[in-house]
């Protein structure tokens, strides 16, 4: 078997077909939620001949995007006045960049360094591939990640010692701009720390580089230019935390993973310090001096007004200005973009973070998926359903230090979510949707990187026709999970060893969708999603499924749990499920819960649910509640030890992790 072949996966798709050679994968147990429906409703696969399903020649009509590396930055520098004053008006630029004077960073200091813009997976593993909880110490639940090894950024989480969760400055749905450390023995505050202005007003995320080194990102917005931070804590003391060192990046924050020490941050940012003024009147004299006066600052422009910047403060206060990007590493598309999407590193096992330059492409990158050797970045532009195209751009981030655009490509239809994407030694994996004959219809890409291309060597079609998916899940090179809903939830499974001709291999038809796949032991997955109406598609409910794909052919749904309304963070955010130690956990909104008490409090709670598998049976640990002011508040589930933790928004819950019986909960300070 060649290594494209090898490296193919077996899609299992929750939509509808059936088809030849069943495949037998084993599946290790790893922490992410999806599934849904009764074995006994459960229908058998349709013939390899069903219509619905049709493997289509490649598509090789789709509108790509040309990218193309300049031969140095000075002719870089050229093209991009040329588009200047193609795009330049009386009032900027007319792709959306309005001319509002930057503040900024500043000059460096003298003798502080400035890196020069100079020139410039092994083999397919067997184990499953896809969201996985990343392994942390024995004794504590890590985040819930898409891909092992790969940090994630998040709003609560823990070490083992301390929890951290960020807050709301004033209120439920401000900025959040302080960080609290919780002790998880008493549920008492250890600190509260409050970010310096300049580092505060996004929404921050969290992530542990190390069990005494907390990071903090956020995007901050601003009227003059947005600007990605990234802030360094010291923990070791959690009752005296300290930055030791902040980040601000130019630029608006598409996605940041963490990987070994080094976070790598994709961010896109506009032309900045370019001096526009506008019409001083109406008169035509006024807006042609305008438009006079734009077009020489752009004439006048050096390449650093174009690419982003950033600055790195250390404890003692002491600033570095940086480039973002090395100009020779920076591609440019067949478009007159003045965006750009940048890829850089952040060293971060220092106590002063060290950034390092990466590579550029523009235009604006919406979303980021990562492996640990690639990082995809797709723009999704407007267009009709019949003609959307998504432009993926992959990046080389196996060498953090030396990051550079590898290969581009495109495919038809919208991408909706990082969980469609999947790459593994130079296979990509996408699953898209668009408009077919005026039904919306899914289908499966798979490319390869060859040269400087992503170029599409496998596809199949019709996948759920006039439905849409709702999750996907990508477990091994040779098998994958595309769930679609409408009114009824079918599964297929596909044989792709031949990545130029997959093959249907097996469908099941259940009610109900699920939203978030996990696998939970051998040849087993758990669905989190929604119960619903066969006939009507109308949703009445949270419910866990739990499904066997041992055999591709015949996917089986061996056990569910319903809950009477209601849904989970989990279907939405992956962050909102945590697996440990064999046991599922998460929080369910919007559910009655007058049962468990009056229902005026029941209206003001949440359902804290644990689950475990059990000889293919779904079992409940038990169902404990969190009685919070706000009701749903996407609240986040974490283990220490046996003790289960729920932290939302506004209050934090403590729990037994066997039997999820509360044992205390207190309410988070808000100012």
């Amino acid at each position: 078997m060649n290594r494209i072949a090898a490296a193919l996966l077996s899609l299992v798709t929750l939509t509808a077909c059936t088809g030849p050679d069943p495949i037998n994968t084993t599946l290790t147990p790893q922490p992410s939620d999806e599934g849904s429906a009764r074995s006994e409703r459960s229908e058998p696969a349709v013939s390899p001949s069903s219509p619905r399903l049709r493997l289509n020649a490649i598509d090789h009509d789709v509108k790509s995007l040309t990218y193309t590396k300049p031969q140095s930055c000075d002719d870089l520098l050229a093209t991009l006045k040329t588009h200047g004053t193609k795009n330049v008006t009386a009032y900027g630029f007319n792709d959306g960049i309005f001319p509002v004077q930057d503040i900024g960073i500043g000059k460096p200091a003298t003798g502080q360094n400035e890196p020069s813009r100079g020139d410039e997976q092994a083999a397919v593993a067997d184990s499953v591939a896809g969201s996985a909880q990343a392994a942390g110490p024995d004794n504590h639940s890590d985040t819930n990640i898409q891909e092992e090894g790969v940090g994630e950024f998040t709003t609560s989480l823990t070490n083992g010692k301390i929890i951290a969760t960020v807050r709301p400055h004033d209120g439920l749905f401000s900025r959040s701009d302080r960080i609290q450390l919780i002790d998880p023995e008493t549920l008492e505050d250890l600190a509260t720390l409050d970010l310096p202005k300049e580092l505060s007003g996004g929404e921050i995320k969290l992530a542990f580089a190390d069990s005494s080194t907390l990071l903090a990102i956020s995007n901050v917005p601003s009227y003059a230019a947005s600007r990605v931070v990234l802030a360094r804590l010291d923990v070791q003391d959690p009752k005296h935390p300290t930055v030791t060192s902040s980040l601000r990046l130019n630029g608006y924050l598409s996605g940041a993973r963490l990987i070994d020490g080094q976070v790598i941050i994709a961010a896109t940012s506009t032309p900045h310090g370019l001096a526009f003024k506008t019409p001083e009147d109406q008169s035509i004299r006024s807006e042609r001096e305008a438009i006079d006066h734009n077009t020489k600052v752009i004439e006048d422009s050096t390449i650093d007004q174009w690419l982003p910047d950033a600055e790195i403060a250390d404890q003692q206060g002491q600033r570095v200005q940086q480039h973002v990007v090395d100009c020779n590493q920076t591609w440019l598309a067949d478009s007159d973009s003045l965006a750009f999407t940048s890829v850089s590193s952040v060293d971060t096992t220092g106590s002063t973070l060290t950034l390092h330059p990466g590579a550029a492409v523009n235009g604006y990158g919406d979303r980021i998926y990562s492996s640990s050797s690639r990082l995809i970045s797709w723009q999704q532009p407007w267009s009709s359903p019949q003609e959307s195209v998504a432009h993926l751009v992959s990046f080389d981030i196996s060498t953090p230090d030396h990051i550079r655009v590898k290969a581009t490509g495109s495919v038809k239809g919208q991408i909706d979510t990082t969980w469609a994407l999947d790459e593994q030694d130079g296979i990509v994996r996408t699953a898209s949707t668009f408009e077919d004959g005026g039904k919306q219809v899914s289908r499966a890409t798979i490319l390869q990187e060859q040269g400087d291309a992503l170029v599409p060597v496998g596809q199949l079609d019709n996948l759920g026709r006039d439905e849409e998916i709702k999750s996907v899940r990508w477990l091994t090179p040779e098998l994958g999970v595309v769930v679609t809903f409408k009114q009824t939830d079918p599964v297929y499974t596909i044989d792709t060893r031949d990545p130029s001709s997959p093959k249907v291999a097996g469908e099941l038809k259940i009610p109900g969708y699920s939203a978030y796949l996990h696998p939970v032991g051998d040849h087993q997955l758990l669905g989190i999603g929604q119960q619903a109406d066969p006939e009507t598609g109308q949703t009445k409910g949270f419910k866990y499924s739990l499904f066997d794909i041992r055999d591709v052919a015949n996917p089986k749904e061996l056990d569910v749990r319903e809950f009477s309304g209601g849904s989970s963070n989990a279907e939405y955010d992956h962050h909102g499920f945590t697996w440990f130690n064999d046991k599922g956990y998460t929080v369910i909104g919007g559910y009655n819960l007058a049962e468990h008490g009056p229902e005026e409090t029941a209206k003001q709670s949440l359902l804290v649910s644990g689950i475990k598998t059990d000889d293919g049976k779904l079992v409940e640990l038990g169902r404990g509640e969190l009685r919070t002011e706000y009701g749903y508040e996407g609240a986040q589930t974490m283990v220490i030890g046996d003790k289960l933790f729920v932290v939302s928004r506004t209050v934090i819950g403590k729990y037994d992790a066997n039997s999820v019986a509360q044992e205390r909960q207190r309410e988070l300070a808000q100012n």
